[in-house]
């Protein structure tokens, strides 16, 4: 887990919000997250660019930014809190440097759909780019594409918002082969998935606003522990943009503990500067929409000169805009995950909560990352302790997980490369198996018993 002095330096400035107070201040939150954009609207330009790379962040950018103006302002009245994002898209989408992009680029709706939404929905869409919308809309071409699920249903939630038919698609068969279809394992989701998993219940439930064109306001799925587990882990790393991500699909599915809710919010709070909650890297802002990312890990240096103002807009926008996404809708739906969410027996502002999540959170990281020697004393040390039994299903996901890497022979651990890589320099297969191999074994043993032993006192209990 690390030392204690890691955990009282990113949770010890934790405070308990009271219950009353949430929807407040949600709704500050939410508030500074538009006059961030406001301030940095220039930034989203899509036809201000010097290099296809970054053509392709301001023009992703430009449309998540149209994402979250559609989505709140279906929720909010503060409608004239957005005029001036509001009026700087319409000028931009009315631009015929902007609309004849979907004329040239017919299959990327998913890229250039939701900006048309902003002017369409509200009286302001030119007539020669409605023409240019509808045409392309009623086209064939938009509709072959072969899409991941969760991008199908990103299609169909843009038709619905443009007021175009969407017959031809059933969102309830879509979410059907999609990674949410059994509740997903949190361990080895890998991090394409895990947004997957959130855009899936994004635009299947239309963010959880009510609406005729949507199945439901929640994803027919008990996601329950993935979205616990999910979230303990990425707090245990220090990812704000998928905490944001991960908060708001547990809101709109109503399948978080209250109290956990209260939690998050608090610690992204402290990770905020004004109400900014800044971003985890710049991965999610490269990512393209269907998620076909070369290089995961690409850094800032690689695309090019960026001036001071640029940088931190692109370092932060994305997980501006998701957590600007989450407050809007914790204030709204407040109450109603207070009455219908699961809660569980924890006492989250006692003084070793923190620790305790955190080193839950972190069991389940190193073991996302195979690390089974790092996980051993983290999975030990939280045996029988209240988090344990609070969170006794992603606890007990992380025990099960630990039990099924038992190797025919009789070890703990799948290790094939790592073998491999040592054997092929100075080592050989019996000095890896006593310094490598036997050591992981014999800590997960240890593990695995002290958990078994307390299952078993508990029994006698």
């Amino acid at each position: 887990m690390g030392s204690d002095e890691k955990v009282d330096s990113r949770f010890h400035d934790l405070e308990p919000i009271a219950t009353e107070n949430v929807p407040s201040e949600a709704a500050k939150m939410a508030d500074a997250s538009v006059d961030w954009h406001t301030n940095y609207i220039e930034e989203y330009n899509p036809l201000v660019w010097k290099d296809k790379r970054k053509r392709q962040i301001r023009r992703k950018a430009f449309s998540e930014l149209s994402l979250f103006l559609q989505v709140t302002s279906q929720i909010t009245d503060q409608e004239a809190n957005h005029d001036k994002l509001v009026d700087s898209i319409t000028e931009t989408v009315n631009d015929r440097r902007y609309f004849e992009l979907l004329s040239r680029y017919p299959t990327d709706i998913v890229q250039y759909g939701y900006p048309f939404a902003i002017p369409a929905t509200r009286g302001r869409l030119r007539t020669e780019a409605t023409m240019v919308l509808e045409r392309t809309v009623t086209q064939k071409p938009i509709h072959s594409p072969e899409r991941y699920p969760f991008v199908q249903l990103h299609y169909y939630h843009i038709l619905e918002q443009l007021g175009f038919q969407t017959e031809h698609l059933d969102p309830a068969t879509i979410l059907s082969v999609s990674n949410i279809r059994k509740e997903p394992g949190f361990i080895q989701c890998n991090r394409r998935d895990v947004y997957a998993i959130t855009h899936n219940i994004f635009y299947y439930t239309n963010f959880g606003i009510p609406g005729e064109g949507f199945p439901d306001t929640i994803v027919p799925t008990d996601l329950s522990t993935c979205l616990s587990g999910l979230l303990l882990r990425f707090l245990a790393i220090d990812d704000t943009d998928a905490v944001a991500e991960l908060l708001l699909a547990g809101i709109i599915q109503r399948q978080l503990d209250p109290e956990f809710v209260k939690f998050v919010l608090s610690w992204l709070q402290t990770r905020s500067e004004n109400g900014i909650v800044p971003g985890s890297g710049v991965r999610d802002a490269i990512a393209s929409s269907t998620q076909r990312i070369q290089n995961s890990d690409i850094d800032i240096d690689s695309l090019g000169e960026w001036d001071e103002n640029s940088e931190h807009w692109f370092h932060d926008y994305h997980t501006v805009i998701a957590s600007g996404l989450c407050f809007a809708v914790l204030e709204q739906e407040w109450d109603r995950l207070r009455n219908e969410a699961p809660t569980r027996d924890f006492g989250y502002w006692l003084s070793d909560s923190a620790t305790q999540l955190l080193t839950l959170g972190n069991l389940v990281a190193v073991l996302s990352e195979y690390k089974l020697t790092e996980a051993a004393p983290l999975l030990e040390s939280l045996t029988g302790s209240r988090v344990a039994r609070a969170y006794s299903d992603v606890f007990n996901a992380c025990v099960k997980f630990l039990q099924n890497q038992r190797t025919p022979d009789d070890h703990i651990g799948y290790f094939t490369d790592e073998q491999y890589v040592y054997c092929n320099g100075v080592g050989t297969t019996d000095t890896f198996d006593r310094e490598f191999r036997n050591q992981c074994t014999n800590r997960c043993e240890a593990a695995l018993s002290a958990v078994k032993s307390d299952e078993t006192d508990r029994d006698r209990e």
